[in-house]
């Protein structure tokens, strides 16, 4: 279980409480959570995160959208309950 995040923070019950998420929820938010991270800006788990910050938005739109797929597919890869396609 983790706690549901929205907007940057942590959702909050009436109670002050973080409202929990799991199964399909949380593996969601798990994987945005990893497009979202720049790799390497966690000192304890640099390889935590994805480059996906780095695309050139002036190249050419082939090479970005292959670039933009083994990005997403190197930063998914420790969830096994992913997989990338497009």
């Amino acid at each position: 279980m983790d706690a549901l995040l929205i907007d940057g923070g942590h959702l909050c019950d009436s109670l002050g409480s973080p409202v929990m998420v799991g199964g399909e929820r949380e593996l969601l938010q798990r994987a945005a959570i990893r497009l979202a991270v720049r790799r390497g800006s966690l000192p304890h788990d640099p390889a935590f995160g994805s480059t996906l910050h780095r695309l050139d938005a002036d190249g050419p739109a082939g090479a970005r959208d292959a670039r933009a797929l083994a990005d997403a597919r190197l930063a998914l890869a420790p969830l096994p309950q992913f997989e990338v396609r497009a």
